[in-house]
């Protein structure tokens, strides 16, 4: 009968021995998948909306004359979108107008807008697809007055899909200008992306603020997959033959302060330098999540080690019945090692039901009443999101952490004399 047999049945005919380390295993990889999956999920939820504020995964903006913009945006779209379609990239124009004066009225109230943003809906249909609308969410069409808002702008205003609004703002001019807009769409975001944000279409807002026609002060390049930063490298020395491109910078803010310098440079522009100044948000989260990972690990490892020192010990009989029939030492401490990674193995598998419980518990919580927790929401809600790879590593990680918990307790147990280790009651 070899080792893996006779901890199999060992298993097998002794469970109560064993139910309570069953328990813990199961129930500390389950929060273990959870917790990194949760993780996943904010991430994801956060870097989707700055995808929408932002306008892309990647952005190209460019130095004319010291001033950010482009003059001829549809002429430069048309010569790099073969590029980018060929890498499963839609290329679409942006206009972010950020003024102190610029506000929406309805019946007496007035609220001050942060930024207004022209967008070219039917090209980031997509992208806006994924914005999580309380109400409407009705495309806007070229040309027309349709506006999306924000929840937190429609509470305060009170407004609701079909009201017309009165937005007031400064032209580039500084002439003050007046438009009726009708209310399409109602998103539910109150964060830093969202709080007095509003969406309207690009060529109705260049017309508004007097832009010059085919003007933008952004391209943006929107991809469905994470890209490397190898890739970004990649990209960066290919758009060298369409521009005089800008080295990459960390911050997006670094090559706006050398606007002047720049002249006549491109700047491609990734998600994270527009995030640089949220990134601490990021590594705070994983570091938070990972100690809390490294805990429930230790917990699972310690707690099942010093079990098993108790269980080695209860087994002194049987120690040495395996050691009076010739087994050595090192022999009776894989018999334990390989229980331990059977057991660990049920543990993981039925940590599964555990996972989609709590999975189910969490989505059923609407998190909206936590103000700072809104970035990192989607429609209220928490997703979870844990990777294939991430729970192999997980289940790797804690084999292996309890395996070397269990050796250095149990090591001493097993090396008895036969005679006296039979001798034990």
């Amino acid at each position: 009968m070899t080792l893996s047999s006779i901890a199999f049945r060992s298993l097998k005919f002794e469970p109560k021995r064993y139910l309570l380390l069953f328990l813990v295993a199961s129930i500390g990889i389950a929060l273990t998948i959870t917790a990194i999956g949760m993780m996943n999920g904010l991430i994801s939820s956060f870097n989707n909306k700055a995808r929408i504020y932002y306008g892309g995964d990647l952005m190209l903006l460019h130095s004319s004359n010291g001033s950010l913009g482009w003059y001829s945006t549809e002429e430069t779209i048309s010569k790099i979108e073969p590029y980018f379609t060929s890498k499963d990239f839609v290329i679409s124009s942006r206009i972010d107008y950020e003024n102190d004066n610029t506000y929406l009225f309805f019946e007496g109230e007035s609220l001050k807008q942060r930024k207004i943003k022209g967008v070219d809906f039917n090209k980031e249909e997509k992208l806006f697809s994924s914005l999580t609308f309380v109400e409407g969410s009705r495309k806007i069409q070229k040309g027309t007055n349709g506006i999306y808002i924000s929840s937190a702008t429609a509470d305060y205003l009170k407004l609701k899909i079909g009201d017309e609004v009165l937005l007031m703002l400064k032209t580039v001019n500084n002439y003050t200008e007046t438009t009726n807009l009708i209310v399409q769409g109602i998103f539910q975001d109150s964060s830093l992306f969202g709080a007095n944000v509003s969406y309207l279409d690009l060529e109705f807002l260049r017309n508004l603020i007097n832009y010059p026609k085919d003007y933008s002060i952004s391209i943006g390049a929107f991809s469905n997959k994470d890209l490397s930063t190898a890739q970004i490298l990649f990209i960066q020395n290919d758009l060298n033959q369409f521009f005089d491109m800008y080295p990459i910078v960390e911050d997006k803010q670094d090559f706006i302060d050398n606007l002047y310098k720049a002249k006549g440079k491109t700047a491609l522009i990734t998600l994270t330098s527009n995030l640089e100044n949220l990134n601490f948000l990021i590594l705070a989260m994983h570091i938070i999540i990972y100690i809390i990972i490294a805990i429930l690990i230790l917990i699972i490892a310690i707690g099942i080690g010093s079990t098993y020192k108790v269980i080695a010990v209860k087994r002194t009989n049987e120690i040495g019945m395996y050691m009076a029939l010739g087994l050595a030492p090192k022999g009776i401490i894989n018999l334990f090692l390989i229980e331990v990674v059977y057991l660990m193995s049920a543990a993981f598998i039925s940590s599964f039901l555990i996972y989609f419980i709590l999975s189910f518990a969490i989505n059923l919580v609407d998190f909206t009443a936590i103000p700072a927790l809104d970035i990192f929401l989607m429609n209220g809600k928490i997703l979870i999101q844990p990777s294939i790879l991430q729970v192999i590593s997980i289940y790797g990680i804690v084999i292996v952490t309890t395996l070397i918990f269990v050796y250095f307790t149990i090591r001493k147990c097993v090396k008895i004399n036969p005679v006296d280790a039979l001798s034990v009651t």
